[in-house]
């Protein structure tokens, strides 16, 4: 039997360009709408696929390191006045074999045309102790799972 993957082991590329180690990632999702066609005479409805959906990707890390935080927020300034700039990325599913970037790639799943669409940075509370957490949201065109070989 394989051993699960653990969902805390993953990296970012944007334009083939390791960026940073985030805390979360979230939104790969895709969805078919379900769309009900009535025929003439018949009881039950056909159900048949609609448009597809992609989910913004919403990725958070701390702050620490200001070189991926400058370049991801220097992309979302850039297209806030304008100057959209479409990336192409990825993200990393690794294993726990250890090494630089976390382990060896079990999984990969691409986005095209992504564009940061909302930057929320961190909440900000003297009473508490939480660590400061910043998120960018990515609006793409597409998300696959890269097969291998």
């Amino acid at each position: 039997m394989a051993d699960v993957l653990g969902a805390f082991r993953f990296t970012v590329e944007i334009d083939g360009i390791m960026h940073g180690f985030f805390r979360e990632c979230s939104g790969l999702t895709s969805e078919i709408a379900v769309q009900e066609a009535p025929e003439g005479g018949k009881v039950l409805v056909a159900k048949v696929p609609g448009r597809i959906k992609m989910s913004n990707i919403v990725l958070k890390w701390g702050i620490a390191d200001t070189a991926d935080l400058d370049f991801l927020l220097d992309w979302h300034q850039s297209n806030m006045e304008g100057r959209i700039q479409r990336k192409n990325g990825s993200v990393i599913l690794r294993d726990s074999t250890g090494g630089d970037n976390g382990g060896r790639e079990k999984v990969r799943w691409n986005f095209y045309n992504a564009w940061p669409c909302k930057v929320e940075m961190p909440h900000l509370n003297a009473a508490s102790d939480d660590l400061a957490i910043m998120s960018i949201e990515l609006a793409h065109e597409l998300v696959q799972r890269q097969k291998k070989g």
